[in-house]
């Protein structure tokens, strides 16, 4: 049997900008530290995504000893400040509500005029003073989550990947690679799409529950690199047809939504880790 690993680990410090690949991330129950953290929102306190604004994921959060670093073609980076605990914004996720603290006037300004937005946006950053509360309690319990869309932990499998690309290629149409489904654990050494089959997994002691099929919307169809949405609605269709959702033939599904099973402290886990099931 091939032995199964982890094989990437990535999050993503902005909700819907480009991700940061990790050797190794810290899981806490709200998922991996600092995942989602942060969110854009338009002056109606709604989020604002890859959805709306496609070229979002053209932007490059970067790590330093300084803190959260922005950077976009043509704008000098810009440091991403804590925000004061004063500046508190009401927010909304598909319709979940909290609040969030607002980042500096000049870092807006720089966000507005990187994702070249009409009207003014603001970056937040989740508190926990006024926490998330679960939209979905029933399938993802009752902890808070940050600024995800839905459960703490996306999990994909790298067979599946090129599951779906042989079939693009067989179709002549371009690859796509992982990016564009914006996973933070990726798993190696599954048959393809069997993750969907899997109730749990396990790294070292620490159980993850898989919750369900991970539906994907037309995100998934943005070029990471250019931030330009692909011909053809790849991988959409070709996606649904090979791997439709169980109660949508038409919607396609990709990845698993996971969230931790038990009482668990934060704990870390490493690209290359054993997976068991």
């Amino acid at each position: 049997m091939t032995k199964l690993t982890v094989a990437a680990l990535i999050h993503y410090p902005v909700k819907s900008l480009a991700g940061i690949a990790l050797t190794s991330a810290e899981i806490t129950s709200k998922g991996i530290k600092g995942d989602r953290e942060w969110m854009v929102v338009k002056q109606n306190g709604k989020m604002l995504t890859q959805r709306q604004a496609p070229k979002m994921v053209t932007i490059q959060p970067k790590l330093s000893d300084r803190g959260l670093e922005l950077h976009a073609n043509g704008l000098d980076p810009i440091l991403v400040e804590e925000p004061t605990h004063e500046d508190a914004l009401s927010v909304s996720i598909h319709g979940d509500k909290c609040e969030g603290y607002t980042a500096s006037a000049a870092v807006n300004e720089w966000l507005t005029q990187a994702i070249g937005w009409e009207t003014p946006l603001t970056l937040v950053k989740y508190t926990k003073q006024t926490a998330r509360t679960p939209g979905s309690p029933e399938r993802f319990g009752h902890d808070a989550t940050y600024f995800a869309d839905a459960a703490p932990f996306l999990i994909a499998n790298t067979a599946s990947l090129a599951a779906l690309n042989s079939s693009l290629s067989e179709q002549k149409l371009p690859n796509v690679d992982m990016r564009h489904f914006r996973p933070n654990i990726v798993l190696q050494g599954l048959p393809a799409f069997a993750e969907h089959e899997l109730p749990a997994l396990s790294i070292g002691d620490t159980t993850f529950k898989l919750v369900d099929h991970c539906q994907r919307c037309v995100m998934i169809t943005v070029n990471p690199d250019t931030g330009e949405n692909l011909a053809k609605a790849i991988p959409f269709k070709q996606l649904a047809e090979l791997n439709p959702m169980p109660n949508n033939a038409k919607a396609p599904a990709f990845g698993v939504n996971a969230i931790l099973h038990g009482e668990i402290s934060a704990f870390t886990i490493q690209v290359g880790d054993t997976v068991a099931v």
